[in-house]
């Protein structure tokens, strides 16, 4: 099973075949509830498409064996109305800022770990983007199924977040909280990567890495752990643990396979995304 995290510029068609409704005046998310959510569905979707058509994009999307598995919204943060007035969210020298702020996985590709690969993309799209630092909202603990798009505090500290503060929301009866990860400077890219659509975070061989190698240790190991691959090397220096067994997460979240309220929108069922 082959797995990509592509950015989502360029791909408007890819975002849109999971993303926005099927049948006229269906209902949906559209990933604008952060954004802009008093626009109407085709505000929404005029809008999101726009965003695919700039060079920051609205976020990444995960294929599997090249079909459009997974979507991980990634933008900075002052671009996230819903942030930059929140009551709830605290804001930690924004300047600079990006946030994570929805995960969705489409049904028939969970249980794949999908969640963790589309964070790693999140990671690398916006270091190569310009971040200075990456911000999350996740719940705490185990969490339901409809309120998972907000991902876990657990599976942000496995990829090098750590705890800032606690907000003044809950997802799932869940308390939130501000999850951080700082980053560094980004390295110039070749020219050839900086074309629309592809990938355009560093490769592990320009930034000096194996390519190659795993990291397969439990929580409760004290092996030294082994080189990860890609990025993970470099921008996420802890050792990565294995999925199935990760504390604090559900049995269909421990391989990254919430799913998100977004995915139940787009099926018509009412649902509450609100930001709190």
């Amino acid at each position: 099973m082959g797995i990509e995290v592509l950015p989502a510029a360029g791909r408007w068609e890819d975002f849109a075949s999971f993303m926005v409704p099927r049948t006229p005046g269906g209902r949906g998310c559209v990933c604008m509830v952060y954004r802009n959510s008093s626009l109407d569905m085709h505000g929404r979707i005029a809008h999101m498409r726009a965003l695919c058509q700039s060079e920051l994009g609205p976020g990444v999307l995960a294929y599997v064996d090249g079909q459009a598995a997974g979507w991980c919204s990634v933008a900075p943060k002052s671009t996230y109305r819903a942030l930059v007035n929140s009551r709830t969210i605290p804001h930690v020298q924004d300047e600079g800022a990006w946030s994570v702020v929805c995960f969705v996985v489409r049904p028939g590709f969970r249980r794949r770990g999908l969640m963790h690969q589309l964070l790693d993309g999140a990671v690398g799209h916006a270091h190569a983007m310009g971040a200075t630092v990456l911000e999350g909202y996740p719940g705490d603990g185990r969490i339901d199924q409809t309120s998972g798009y907000v991902g876990t505090v657990q599976l942000f500290e496995v990829h090098g977040f750590r705890r800032v503060r606690q907000t003044g929301g809950r997802r799932g009866g869940k308390p939130r909280w501000l999850v951080r990860r700082e980053l560094p400077s980004p390295r110039p890219l070749p020219a050839a990567r900086l074309r629309r659509g592809a990938r355009t975070w560093p490769t592990a061989r320009e930034l000096g890495t194996p390519a190659r190698g795993s990291c397969r240790r439990h929580a409760d190991s004290t092996r030294p752990h082994e080189p990860v691959r890609g990025l993970l090397r470099v921008l996420h220096p802890i050792p990565m643990v294995t999925w199935s067994r990760s504390p604090g997460i559900s049995t269909r979240q421990n391989q990254g396979e919430v799913g998100p309220g977004c995915d139940r929108e787009q099926a018509g069922t009412s649902l509450d995304t609100r930001p709190d």
